[in-house]
């Protein structure tokens, strides 16, 4: 890249392998393999096999047969409930129901709105609201189906699968690979959660380079504590599945450092995704990680990770295990990745996020949208067809803020707020975020989201909220500016506050300090000052 050059850059020709499991033997996946549908390439893998095991959680066990034929029968239902062009909302477990649910939303030619569990029942239902799918597929014990709203069909996961063998399935009944397929929900700058749209493609794009760097085979044993509402637990789950290796899947929240390690040793797990602070929390288990000895690959989902996290994870580690990082978000699904070497040494304690990866085209530009330097930092700009498509709003996708390439329609253009350097050897690093979006334990969240549903409280007349670093991760500190709120009623207010939060935003958007101001500092431009905030301008009423 020369100087200020504002052309498109194709990534460098660096194997996606480099570092990695080289001498582990796989099989390449096709050339045409993101031309045909997920679950075409799902069904040829489960009739190679089919008494092997496909999904594995803490209570069950399913063979590829199995998901297949359940897959196929609630497929089925849903052509029957849902129009052509409808989309169904998922509301399941991270248990082995999920991924089968989505392979037959794909099978039945359906978008699947793919959500978080973890999420409170009151913004679950505000995103179903919003998104208007045609149904929910639930778990029929579960706590959900009660709270679906009324007119939309609700579909008992575990009846809509218990039926006889399914009719021979049509791939062309299945989403194409340009279609929206899966639509994942993150938090939006406009104070509402926001449905990322997926095609195919995109998803097929990333599985296959996964399988190329990791050399995922028929042997593997993938353990994921990102569930697929994320785009590595999504991609890694079918990676495993179109490879013929077994997908064990776990909730490292809900069941805890010590059952998630009883799992990886019962199913012999040898891939591992998950947060590098997840991946920590085995340490309180006692030190105890014989668990993870037959670990083979470790990719660890963080923007900013340290030479000293990788240092650490690796006490935990057998020899000779190898660690990824990479850069990625929902719309841009990975964009770099590297293997770290063991002996990487560098001056700055941030590692690089990894090299670009091919299939895609970037700049880096400054605020003009100019290409800066070689080695200057600017906002990371992509150009590909393997991207997001757009937004989901009311029923439909929308392009949102995906650019469409002038030069050719079937690419996509994305500026993704993400403040990289590209270094001399052509690895990238992440230096932070050019909005005011943060990443708070590996997700993306928007400040305005959080500050929306303050403002949403009784008695607050105007809030913000500002993001201080701790670590690899961020700590978020709410103001709120409530001026007719007498002194001692104001810790019974807060408590309210907290109380009412918790039931329309996830535990990790949740602000661990409010505090009362009598303003709220601004720029000129009229913008919020928070680091302002954060030096206590303004803090004279007190908390």
């Amino acid at each position: 890249m020369t100087a200020r050059d504002n052309r498109w850059q194709r990534p460098a020709e660096v194997p996606l392998d480099r570092n990695g499991p080289t001498d582990v033997p796989f099989e390449s996946l096709p050339a045409d393999f993101t031309e045909r549908s997920l679950f075409e390439w799902f069904e040829a893998r489960a009739r190679r096999d089919p008494a092997a095991t496909a999904l594995v959680d803490r209570t069950d066990r399913l063979s590829y047969e199995a998901v297949r034929r359940r897959s196929l029968a609630l497929a089925q239902h849903i052509q029957v409930v849902v129009p052509p062009g409808g989309a169904v909302a998922i509301w399941l477990r991270a248990n082995a129901q999920l991924p089968l649910a989505i392979l037959a939303c794909l099978a039945a030619g359906r978008t699947a709105l793919v959500l978080n569990h973890r999420n409170p029942a009151g913004r679950i239902v505000s995103i179903i609201e919003a998104a208007r799918p045609a149904a929910v597929i639930h778990a029929d014990a579960g706590p959900y189906r009660a709270s679906i709203p009324d007119g939309i069909r609700s579909i008992a996961i575990e009846c809509s699968t218990r039926s006889a063998e399914p009719a021979r399935w049509d791939p062309r009944a299945a989403v194409g690979p340009d279609d929206p397929a899966v639509v994942l929900y993150t938090s939006g700058s406009t104070g509402q959660p926001k449905g990322i749209v997926l095609p195919q493609r995109s998803i097929l794009c990333r599985i296959r380079q996964v399988v190329t760097a990791w050399h995922m085979h028929s042997a593997d044993r993938f353990l994921s504590l990102n569930t697929p509402p994320t785009i590595p637990g999504l991609t890694g789950c079918f990676a495993a599945l179109l490879t013929g290796a077994v997908q064990i899947l776990g909730d490292m929240l809900e069941d805890g450092a010590g059952r998630i390690l009883a799992l990886a040793e019962r199913e012999g797990a040898t891939i591992l995704v998950g947060l590098s602070s997840l991946l920590g929390g085995f340490l309180e288990v006692g030190g105890e990680t014989q668990q993870l000895r037959r670990l083979r690959v470790v990719r660890a989902t963080s923007d900013a990770l340290f030479h000293d996290d990788v240092q650490q994870m690796r006490t935990l580690l057998p020899p000779g295990c190898h660690v990824m990082t990479a850069l990625g978000s929902t719309e841009m699904i990975t964009f770099a990745q590297w293997f770290v070497p063991p002996l990487f040494e560098q001056e700055e304690r941030k590692l690089p996020v990894g090299y670009p990866l091919p299939d895609h085209e970037y700049k880096i530009v400054d605020g003009d949208g100019q290409a800066v330097a070689p080695g200057d930092v600017g906002e990371l700009v992509v150009r590909s067809r393997h991207i997001a498509l757009g937004e989901w709003v009311g029923g439909r996708w929308a392009a949102g803020r995906l650019l469409k390439d002038p030069d050719d329609p079937s690419k996509r253009i994305l500026f993704t707020g993400d403040l990289v350097r590209q270094r001399p050897d052509g690895l990238l690093v992440f230096v932070g975020r050019g909005d005011d979006q943060v990443k708070v334990r590996g997700q993306r969240i928007e400040l305005a989201e959080i500050e929306s549903a303050l403002r949403a409280m009784p008695e607050v007349e105007d809030a913000a909220v500002a993001a201080a670093p701790d670590g690899e991760d961020v700590v978020l500190h709410a103001f709120v500016v409530s001026g007719g709120t007498p002194p001692g009623e104001r810790q019974t207010l807060l408590r309210t506050w907290r109380t009412s939060l918790a039931k329309v935003l996830p535990d990790y958007m949740l602000p661990s300090t409010l505090t009362f101001v009598e303003r709220l500092p601004r720029l000129a431009s009229g913008k919020i000052d928070r680091r302002a905030l954060l030096e206590g301008e303004g803090r004279s009423i007190g908390s």
